[in-house]
């Protein structure tokens, strides 16, 4: 019988998009954007300190990508939309010019975000 992990993949079954976002979720601003996004939640992107956001309350992942590349310090304000209005519920601070897994400087701390975390560093370690 052939273990399964000695074969080898199937480039068919590859899309160049299914390659680029694993790429993407190798570095940390954007596994947690994606993450945040499967969630459900919106996310606005303002530069460093500044009030009025880039982009306010998207959930398009390219979009928020972009914003969020923009410039060296990025502040990510997280909402979960309750009867159509929104709460912000976290916020993350990303510095580029870390390691990717080192990208998000701080956030808030609860147990969500914690959690993802600790699952982020799991996955960049075992994808290493």
């Amino acid at each position: 019988m052939l273990n399964e992990s000695t074969k080898g993949v199937n480039m068919q079954e590859l899309t160049i998009e299914t390659i680029k976002k694993a790429k993407d979720l190798r570095k940390q601003h954007l596994n947690l954007i994606n993450h945040c996004l499967n969630k459900g939640f919106y996310i606005s992107v303002h530069l460093w300190s500044d009030t009025t956001p880039e982009l306010d309350k998207s959930q398009n992942y390219e979009e928020i990508k972009k914003h969020a590349e923009s410039s060296d310090m990025i502040d990510l304000c997280i909402y979960k939309k309750i009867d159509n209005e929104f709460h912000k519920i976290a916020w993350a601070m990303i510095v580029h010019g870390n390691n990717d897994d080192e990208l998000i400087s701080d956030y808030t701390a609860v147990k969500w975000l914690d959690e993802w975390a600790g699952k982020f560093q799991e996955f960049y370690e075992a994808t290493a």
